[in-house]
Formats: structure tokens, sequence, C-alpha cells
């Protein structure tokens, strides 16, 4: 387990995201997708390029995160997309529903978007 909150923790550096949230969704994406390889990683960073200049703190990590959700959900077989994608966007939004359950990980799990 601690080798995956590694490539986790790599993960978040290799894409500047830096809350506890960005923390959880790539130690998911770990976990449940093997990480985040070619040509998925060249297409978030052109992702990131097209970001508005103004944004900025918490606006600009939440838009990053949910560019990585949906990259990496786009990356996963065809059969699983949409769950991927509900699932890793449940975590860079904060909230949301996975398997017809409803999340909120501040409340329920204390991660917060700092």
């Amino acid at each position: 387990m601690l080798r995956r909150l590694g490539r986790g923790l790599a993960l978040c550096t290799a894409f500047d995201v830096h809350s506890e949230r960005a923390v959880a969704l790539m130690f998911d994406i770990s976990v449940q997708n093997g990480g985040i390889k070619e040509p998925v990683t060249t297409r978030i960073k052109h992702d990131f390029a097209t970001l508005d200049s103004g944004l900025g703190g918490d606006d600009l990590e939440v838009a990053k995160l949910r560019i990585i959700a949906n990259r990496r959900a786009d990356a996963a077989s065809r059969r699983w997309a949409e769950d991927v994608r509900a699932r890793k966007l449940t975590i860079a939004n904060g909230e949301g529903v996975v398997h017809g359950r409803r999340y909120d990980l501040e409340t329920q799990y204390g991660i917060r978007l700092t």
C-alpha cells in the first residue's frame, strides 16, 4: 500500500496538484488503474494549457482534478469508462454518486480541498 501511495504522491507532483483530494484521486488511480501513462499524460498536460488563465487557488485545483479524472476515464476499457468516470469525478468534485451511493468526501471521510 505504501508503494501505491508513493506512486499517487508522484502523480500529484507530476501534475502539480496539492490538495488532500488530489492525493485521494491519484492514490485511487494508482490502485484502480495502475497509474497514468502516455499518451494520457500528454493529453492531460495539453488540457491544462487550455485552462482559463484567470483561474487560481481551489478553482484551478478542481479544474485540474476534473481533467485528470476525465482523461483517465477516457483511457479505461469502454466497458468500465463511465464507472471509472463517476468514481474519479466524485473524488475530483468532493461529492457525487458511485454505484448508487452518494458520497461527500469532506463530511464522511475528512478529505478536503486543502
